[in-house]
Order: C-alpha cells, then sequence, then structure tokens
C-alpha cells in the first residue's frame, strides 16, 4: 500500500514502484501513471494496452506518450480514446517551433486523416473544433473536414481555416455541398471577389445573405447588380444590402423601387452617393409615407384574400413578395407595415401578426423562419396543443406598436 501512496502522489517518479503497481494491475496507480508526463514512454505503451478505457484515453492525451502507439491508439475502438488523442493533437501543433510543427504534422497526417474520417461524429467533431483555427495542419485534413457530410464538423473549418485558399473556397462552394457550410464560407473574414461571385452563383439565399452581412467581404459592383436583380422577392437582403458600402447610385435606385422605406431614408442619408440620387430617393421616401395612409388603407399590391394554405405554398417557394401581399390582404392592411415587422425580426411580433391574421401557430413558427429569419435557437415555437404561447394583451400590445389594430379592429379572416 505504501507503493500505491507514493505512485498516486508523485506518479511516474518512482520506477520500481510503478513496476510493481503495473505487475499487480492496481487500477488507480496505473491511472494517475498514464495521466503524468514523467512516466517512462515504455510505461505508457503498456498503458495504452489497458483493459479500462479511462486509462487509455489518459495515455493518449499525455504529451509524453511516444509516437510509436499514436496508431494504436488512433484504431482504439473507443471514441473517448480517439478523442483524447485528436485533443492531445491539436494542443501540440501551436506549441512546436515551425520546424517541428512542420515534421510533427508530416508525421501526424495520416493518423488526423484517419481521425478526420473516423465514424463517430464526437471524434470529428472535436477535431475540427480544435484545428479549425491552426496553422500547421495538413490541408488535405482540412478539406477532409470541410467537406464532411456532417454541418458541426464543416462549418467551423469553413468558417476559420487559414489554410484553405481562395481555390479552396471556390471548389467547396461548387461541390454543392451543404446550405450551412456554403453561408460559413460567405462569413469568412476578408473573403476575395472571386469567391463572392461563386456563392452569388450558386443562388443560395442564406449565403448570399452573409455574404451581404459580411462587412469585411469584397464583392464587385456587377455581382452586387445580380443580387439587386434578384433581391425584390428576398426581404432578408433588403437591409444589408442597403448597408454595402459598395452600393452606387445606380443601384441605390434600382433598390429604392422595392425596399421599405426606411431603408430609403437610408440610403437616402448616404454620403456617398450623387445629389440627384438623394434628391429623387428623399422625394420617394415623401411619397412612401403620404400613401402609407395609416398604415390601414390596402395598398395597391392587395389580391383577393388567401387562404393559409396560400401562405404556407408561399412560405415553401419563398416567394416573399407574394407572402408579403397575401399577409397584407388577409390583415386589410398594406404590405409596407407587414414588411417592417419581418424586418424587425422580433418573434413576438411575427407571432402577434399570425394571430391577427387568423393563421395557426404553427405557421407562425414558420413564418418566423421565413420570411422572419430568427434563428432557431430564437424560435417560438408551437406547443403540443396547438395554442400561442402569448397571451392576447401581449399580442395586441406586439400590433400597437406597429399601427396595427387587434384582430376584432380588423375582421381578419380564417
Amino acid at each position: 500500500m505504501a507503493a500505491k501512496k507514493q505512485i498516486a502522489g508523485h506518479p511516474g517518479a518512482d520506477h520500481a514502484s510503478s513496476v510493481k503497481a503495473l505487475e499487480q494491475r492496481d487500477a488507480e496507480a496505473m491511472l494517475q501513471m498514464a495521466l503524468d508526463s514523467t512516466t517512462p514512454p515504455e510505461m505508457l505503451v503498456f498503458l495504452s494496452q489497458a483493459k479500462a478505457r479511462n486509462i487509455r484515453a489518459a495515455v493518449a492525451g499525455n504529451p509524453s506518450a511516444p509516437a510509436a502507439i499514436d496508431h494504436t491508439l488512433a484504431n482504439d475502438t473507443d471514441p473517448l480514446v480517439r478523442t483524447a488523442l485528436t485533443r492531445r493533437f491539436s494542443v501540440q501543433i501551436p506549441e512546436l517551433s515551425s520546424a517541428d510543427a512542420e515534421k510533427f504534422a508530416n508525421r501526424a497526417e495520416s493518423i488526423l486523416l484517419q481521425l478526420a474520417e473516423d465514424t463517430n461524429l464526437a471524434v470529428r467533431r472535436i477535431l475540427s473544433e480544435e484545428v479549425c483555427r491552426l496553422e500547421g495542419i495538413s490541408k488535405s485534413v482540412i478539406l477532409k473536414l470541410a467537406q464532411d457530410i456532417d454541418d458541426l464538423v464543416a462549418v467551423p473549418v469553413c468558417l476559420f481555416s487559414p489554410i484553405l485558399s481562395d481555390e479552396d473556397l471556390i471548389d467547396l462552394v461548387a461541390s454543392k455541398g451543404s446550405s450551412a457550410a456554403r453561408k460559413a464560407i460567405a462569413s469568412r473574414e476578408g473573403l476575395g471577389t472571386e469567391v463572392s461571385d461563386t456563392l452569388v452563383d450558386t443562388g443560395d439565399i442564406d449565403a448570399i445573405g452573409a455574404l451581404l452581412n459580411n462587412k469585411t467581404a469584397h464583392i464587385r459592383e456587377s455581382t452586387l447588380d445580380a443580387i439587386v436583380e434578384q433581391a425584390e422577392e428576398v426581404n432578408s437582403w433588403h437591409e444589408a444590402l442597403c448597408d454595402r458600402p459598395e452600393i452606387t447610385s445606380s443601384l441605390a435606385l434600382k433598390l429604392a423601387a422595392f425596399v421599405a422605406t426606411s431603408l430609403i431614408e437610408q440610403l437616402a442619408a448616404r454620403q456617398d452617393l450623387d445629389a440627384d440620387t438623394v434628391a429623387h430617393l428623399s422625394r420617394a421616401v415623401t411619397k412612401a409615407l403620404a400613401n402609407d395612409t395609416a398604415n390601414t388603407v390596402p395598398d395597391d399590391t392587395m389580391v383577393d384574400v388567401p387562404s393559409e394554405q396560400d401562405i404556407c405554398a408561399a412560405i415553401e417557394k419563398r416567394r416573399e413578395s407574394l407572402l408579403i401581399r397575401l399577409i397584407a390582404a388577409r390583415a386589410r392592411t398594406g404590405s409596407s407595415v407587414i414588411r417592417r415587422i419581418f424586418a424587425a425580426r422580433v418573434p413576438k411580433a411575427i407571432i402577434a401578426l399570425a394571430w391577427k391574421t387568423g393563421l395557426t401557430m404553427k405557421t407562425a413558427e414558420m413564418l418566423q423562419r421565413y420570411p422572419g429569419t430568427i434563428a432557431d435557437k430564437r424560435i417560438m415555437k408551437c406547443g403540443e396543443d396547438g395554442h400561442f404561447p402569448m397571451n392576447e394583451t401581449d399580442m395586441e400590445w406586439q400590433l400597437a406598436t406597429y399601427g396595427l389594430g387587434s384582430q376584432d379592429d380588423n375582421e381578419t379572416l380564417s
């Protein structure tokens, strides 16, 4: 027992005691030795074959573990061991000098590639999270992770890895991977114009939205023009488009033809547009405000009162302008106020709008996602009973902030 206590206090310090612990299969002492960086390499080799997975995992995470057992640990049947090896590699690489890091990367490449193809999602996810910002990682490993079918693995590398060149990013975008991966690439700092062009060519609404919101991304005027041509139906792009520094006077006039009045005001306040354009935008604002008679008179885009099925179909087809008109028709109001509600991206306001127009909470949940573009973690969801998660007083207050009356005031249809 004295030997056991000595090892527990100073594992690996007494070679004879350590050998005795191994011979007696003392699990506690073996774990302490597996964790200790001063444990002799030959003992770590022995411990890497222990039956207890926590002991093997401790060896895998030990910075003093000999390179000779890395392949064995990478092939361990327990993901806990493979995960520990992944974490150890990610810690060791940044700590090495550039020359040592290159040697380490060459030696570890086959192991990292194996871990990047691991059947266990947790192992691949941890590897991606740990190496996504590192310089000294083989490109083949980074590309393997970036092409992973699971977004939890692909996104961190696509978003942060300094290893990926513009050519790599273009290939990844063109490879028809997931929308989440394209959105991550669109959010990269300092994104080049050619990558931006490729992203726009995909027609991916969410990825293009992320690109427009990326203030460091470089976007050609011709590419912005192509986005503007498609933007009328995509309300989630409008604010970001109007805020892009590359917007020219001609693009500003095109945007003013369909964006909300508040965004036309934003364009008119820019200092980089010519005087004639600013004057035109100011007149457009004045006219729009005059036509918006207390937000209660139906506008000239009104359609016959639609059904909830019509609205759900417009959501599924991502027909934003049509969707706005359909909801405006049910609310017996103008499209401009409906656009303002969705542009505000407030879940409670969207739910109140759905309630006002006689839609179900299930549809309200859909509207939060599109065109509301509310993040999943912020979405207010439908309960098992299908009831709205707010009381009528709260919903009436939400509507009042946008100049809309209560459900009864407007006699909406169900």
